[in-house]
């Protein structure tokens, strides 16, 4: 299984991001049979049944190239180009939410899409796209330089009725793992770097596969280089992460040596963006935020970054009370506009507000604080870790009754606001 690679590529290699299954459509569907994967959820109502799609969900994202990711939205052809913003500080997007490029593919509705490495014989990044429906695949060059389309050439194109099956992942040094989430079926190939091919000839070989059997996995399988994969489940918010054996042949299966299991929440379509940056979005509403990981470790308390919209104008704008705006991440409501805004303990983003809070509404009662974390930010609130409420008091005690009171510290269990890092990218 295992490929030499003689010459360092021009681009990053990158990886395919994946489905998720938001929260609050998963009631909707039937449970499945096996582990917990979803094979054929999606939202709004699209029939795989009609279109036989593994699955699909409003959008999809996958890093591409050279700090870029395109956001792809399979049932209307939509496509936009992102530039990702890597060292740009914490309080910043991690996608810059203003496209670079974008437009429309008509004929590739309902296809799916998987970046397949940087290649030094093309000079080009490859992207797999593949009809769901037929086993039709195709090998496109990309080049994110051509702002008008950046698919410039078709190279390769065949059919398999695995195609029609199976998830595809891409797992670098031109190999790809195919997977059922019905079965826990698996096969690796390999993909043929040198293109273009002549008609006929099949990118994806050998025609037995490198390796096949049967694995219990999560719905989300991600690539993050260096021979490390995570899997990952929107249904329940578990993961866990392996490392990947390239010397797996026949029934053996590549994934060794679990090396850290954990909980990042549900709902989320990751992505791997390169430079140890994996993003979490919500496929339906374009949300995101990021975390790190660290070779084989995500660490036990996961800590959120860059947060940002990639389909909404304005991360905060539809928030018209306080109580919902200091709630969402990444925003802080100004008393004097009476508007939620994007921004930071140093202010909002892009205009100047003298009574900015993130936390606390002025003229708000203390037990409409949900948690000690926003409690505290009120100076004549306090909270009671004996029965997990916010009342008014000061220093000597509560105002009314007696309680475990504090106005300086939170009990260990309580859970601080998602991030004190929120974006502050200019307004859209």
């Amino acid at each position: 299984m295992t490929l030499f690679i003689s010459a360092v590529v021009i681009c990053f290699l990158s990886l395919q991001s994946l489905e998720a299954i938001p929260a609050y459509i998963e009631s909707q569907f039937p449970t499945a049979l096996g582990n917990d994967t979803r094979p054929q959820l999606q939202p709004g109502g699209y029939d795989n049944t009609i279109f036989g799609i593994p699955n699909f969900f409003e959008y999809e994202i996958m890093y591409v190239e050279n700090d870029l990711v395109l956001v792809w939205r399979p049932i209307s052809g939509k496509w936009q180009l992102h530039k990702v913003n890597h060292n740009c500080g914490g309080e910043c997007a991690i996608v810059n939410e203003d496209p670079i490029s974008y437009g429309f593919w008509p004929d590739r509705k309902f296809h799916k899409l998987t970046f397949m490495g940087c290649h030094k014989t093309t000079g080009y990044a490859h992207i797999l796209e593949v009809d769901p429906a037929t086993g039709d695949y195709w090998v496109v060059l990309f080049d994110h330089n051509n702002h008008v389309d950046p698919f410039i050439q078709t190279v390769a194109h065949y059919r398999r009725l695995d195609m029609t099956q199976f998830k595809i992942v891409y797992t670098g040094r031109d190999e790809v793992f195919l997977y059922d989430g019905n079965s826990d079926r698996y096969r690796v190939y390999l993909v043929e770097p040198r293109l273009p091919l002549n008609n006929g000839e099949d990118p994806i070989g050998p025609f037995e596969p490198l390796a096949q059997g049967s694995y219990s996995l999560h719905e989300q399988l991600i690539y993050t280089g260096n021979n490390i994969v995570m899997d990952y489940s929107a249904v329940t918010g578990e993961y866990s992460i392996y490392l990947y054996d390239r010397s797996a042949s026949y029934d053996e299966a590549p994934f060794k040596n679990v090396t850290e299991s954990g909980t990042l929440g549900k709902g989320f379509q990751l992505t791997y963006l390169s430079e140890n940056h994996i993003l979490a979005m919500d496929p339906n509403t374009g949300l995101f935020k990021a975390f790190s990981i660290h070779g084989t470790t995500v660490g036990e308390n996961v800590s959120f970054f860059g947060f940002g919209t990639l389909i909404q104008g304005d991360l905060c704008s539809d928030k018209t009370e306080c109580s919902g705006c200091v709630r969402k991440d990444g925003c802080g409501w100004c008393d004097k506009s009476h508007s939620c805004l994007r921004g930071g303990y140093d202010g909002p983003c892009t205009t100047n507000c003298t009574g900015f809070e993130l936390n606390v509404c002025p003229g708000l009662p203390c037990n409409t604080h949900r948690g000690c974390s926003s409690c505290l930010a009120d100076p004549f609130c306090g909270w009671c870790a004996d029965t997990n409420t916010c009342t008014e008091g000061s220093m000597s005690g509560p105002l009314f009754g007696s309680c475990a009171f504090s106005k300086v510290e939170c009990p260990v269990y309580v859970a601080q606001k998602d991030s004190i890092n929120p974006p502050c990218e200019e307004e859209i």
